[in-house]
Order: C-alpha cells, then structure tokens, then sequence
C-alpha cells in the first residue's frame, strides 16, 4: 500500500478488526468481536494467536469528557423489545 498516513497507522497497530457490525448477526462466542462476519488480523506478535477467543465477558465501555461520550463494546444479551 503506497499511502504514508494509512501505513503508520497499521504499523502501530496490533490487532485489527475487519468487517462491518451486522446486529442481526452476534458473535457470543469472541469477547473482542461483534458479528459473526468479522475477522481478526494480528499485525503484530503482541497478542497470542487465538486472542479473539479470551478475554473477559462482554462489556461496554463508556469514556466521559467533558466535550463528548464514548460508547465502545456491546454487551448481551439484547433486549430490542
């Protein structure tokens, strides 16, 4: 790949997570996934193959500033009703 900004990124990165979030389609089985569809690319040796396996159950994550929230992580089951 021949773009500077984009390869800096990728070669500080450890893991990366390909694939959009399909909600009809959740993945119970990989804490670190969210659909089914998604695939894992360990671009470093950081983390141990099979990663996306362990962790601990799912969460959700909020980070408060005093100019925004962020909302990362999905927990289930979810309750559309």
């Amino acid at each position: 790949m021949n773009e500077p900004q984009i390869n800096k990124l990728l070669s500080l990165t450890d893991l990366l997570i390909d694939g959009e979030f399909i909600e009809s389609e959740p993945d119970l089985e990989r804490p670190w996934i969210g659909s089914r569809n998604q695939k894992v690319y360990r671009l470093s040796d950081f983390y141990p193959a099979g990663i996306e396996y362990k962790g601990e159950a799912r969460r959700l994550e909020l980070l408060v500033s005093k100019n925004e929230i962020l909302i990362n992580g999905w927990p289930y089951p979810i309750q559309t009703d």
